[in-house]
């Protein structure tokens, strides 16, 4: 499970996304019809340890697969996605997965912060190789997702929104972006120089 921190989104409360994936092999399921089928019982919690603080989140998951489909799936992960609107703190997230058949269970921890809503700062990096297609004249979509690590050739995207930028009276905040890629060792990929970024009609 892991954490990603977006946008202010009401009050002084953030766009906070946790993300889980779980593995599919303790489950031993086999295929019924042509598809692997489950009901999984889902429980999040999310620890405010600023506030003391509890947040719950309860849903049934009902797992329904094609077989053809299903290897991808052992091999990801079952994807779970839990959004909340958190304010600035330190948080916990606790979640637990309970196979409704076997009685199995599964559970994970997962410590995280919460920044600001005024800072100036980039949004948790999505990094992935999983991307929705165009749709209605949208650009392409990453998907966050819970590992970080990839098949060597895979071809990777990653996207942020940057927020808390400064104006200056009517003209648009002025921001440029610059990244480098480097191996475990320190040595250099890949770098690009700074390119200033022009915000759309929304001012984003």
């Amino acid at each position: 499970m892991t954490s990603y921190v977006f946008g202010p989104q009401t009050g002084t409360t953030m766009r906070t996304l946790l993300v889980a994936e779980a593995d599919p092999a303790p489950l031993r399921l086999a295929p019924r019809d042509g598809r692997y089928s489950a009901t999984l019982e889902s429980y999040v919690l999310v620890h405010d340890r600023s506030r003391d603080s509890l947040e719950r989140n309860e849903r049934l998951i009902e797992l329904n697969v094609p077989a053809e489909a299903f290897a991808g799936l052992a091999r990801a992960g079952i994807p779970i996605q839990r959004e909340f609107a958190l304010p600035p703190g330190t948080y916990q997230a606790t979640h637990l997965l309970r196979d409704r058949e076997t009685g199995t269970i599964g559970s994970v921890r997962h410590e995280f912060e919460v920044p600001a809503s005024d800072e100036f700062r980039i949004t948790t990096p999505v990094v992935t190789d999983v991307v929705q297609p165009p749709a209605g004249g949208e650009p392409p979509r990453p998907v966050p997702i819970a590992r970080r690590t990839f098949k060597a050739g895979t071809r990777i995207a990653v996207a942020f929104d940057i927020i808390g930028a400064a104006t200056s009276g009517n003209a648009a905040p002025q921001v440029s972006v610059s990244y480098a890629l480097r191996r475990a060792d320190g040595t250099s990929i890949s770098a690009s120089p700074p390119q200033a970024l022009k915000p759309n009609a929304r001012g984003q």
